[in-house]
């Protein structure tokens, strides 16, 4: 039996601004490669022969693939999702996904139909999350679904170096701190976190990018002196120790599918302040403190909280099922049911 070859598609922007779904496309990919009976190759300008994919699979909810997806309809090669997809405001948004899908002379001037029939044409969806899935169910997405969890390289995880962080950084050695990992913009909340941290008088240390100027602005306005921002760090030794060096890892943000970096933290068995919205309990269960991303009073209490809780459970033991092995040989399962179907 010949080998399912992938098509791909995904941002092409997405480096620029890189995050958790480019991270998810690299990762997945690498492990889908190491199975036996699947190759992948990611779509690109230089792309001219779409016949010779057994299937295709769009990374990520876009108008933008409209006219690639309807190409593939007429050409019957079929194609699934990762939708990537949860909204800042639910409630909101259901009621206006609702609102302009459901009325004929409005549903024809919305873009939104692009995103429909993308979705209904698909042969599945794969959302990160159980409330991902919720949501597509309630805005009248009737596609086959199955829910794969994003997942962790356990292979690397082994190579973070508390020292080797400490030695970077050596003003935050013997310092109890908050860390967060992620880009700096306002979905992730920061400039909260930031407030927290103030009130209570205690170090953090952010990670991550700052193409957000105007975020990162409001942020050092608040002129907190026990602020540390040490910009992105690409050396995975000194990334991972700095997980392990941290008091409290914290994630605020206005919505996470569930956020890598809290899943890294936790792997390390850090205790996880993080927002309690786009699905981050399907991940964490009862084993770290779920905040209103708008209330730095619930922000304040989850820190607090987590930082004097004892350690009574490995969360390592549940972030290693994870793995994106695991999660490729999902995907596998899924592709080869698709194909035979068709």
């Amino acid at each position: 039996m010949k080998d399912i070859h992938i098509g791909v598609v995904c941002d092409q922007f997405g480096n620029f601004d890189r995050g958790g779904a480019e991270v998810q496309i690299d990762n997945t990919l690498e492990a889908l490669n190491r199975l036996d009976g699947i190759t992948t190759e990611k779509i690109t300008s230089d792309t001219t022969d779409i016949g010779r994919f057994d299937m295709i699979h769009f990374f990520k909810s876009s108008i933008g693939n409209y006219f690639f997806m309807e190409f593939l309809k007429k050409r019957n090669i079929p194609y699934v999702i990762s939708t990537i997809i949860y909204p800042e405001n639910i409630i909101f948004d259901i009621i206006k996904y609702n609102l302009l899908h459901s009325i004929p002379v409005v549903k024809k001037i919305s873009s939104l139909k692009f995103l429909y029939y993308g979705w209904e044409n698909a042969e599945m969806l794969f959302p990160n999350t159980s409330k991902e899935l919720e949501f597509l169910r309630k805005i009248g997405v009737k596609t086959p679904a199955k829910v794969i969890p994003n997942g962790l390289n356990l292979s690397e995880m082994g190579v973070g170096d508390e020292n080797s962080f400490y030695d970077q950084y050596p003003y935050l050695r013997n310092e109890k701190f908050v860390l967060n990992v992620g880009r700096i913009d306002q979905r992730k909340n920061q400039i909260r976190l930031v407030w927290a941290c103030k009130e209570l008088d205690m170090t953090l240390v952010l990670i991550g990018n700052n193409l957000d100027k105007s975020s990162f602005e409001e942020i050092e306005k608040i002129n907190y002196s026990k602020l540390h921002y040490l910009g992105p760090i690409f050396d995975k030794k000194i990334l991972y120790g700095a997980y392990k060096a941290c008091s409290v890892f914290c994630l605020p943000s206005t919505m996470e599918t569930p956020g890598i970096a809290a899943m890294e933290a936790a792997y390390f068995n850090k205790p996880v302040v993080i927002t309690k919205y786009g699905g981050t309990h399907s991940y964490f269960g009862n084993h770290a403190f779920y905040v209103d991303w708008r209330s730095v009073k619930e922000i304040k209490q989850g820190i607090e909280f987590m930082l004097d809780k004892p350690v009574e459970f490995s969360t390592r033991e549940l972030m290693e099922q994870y793995s994106w092995d695991k999660i490729s040989e999902m995907y596998l399962y899924e592709y080869q049911n698709i194909l035979k179907r068709s």
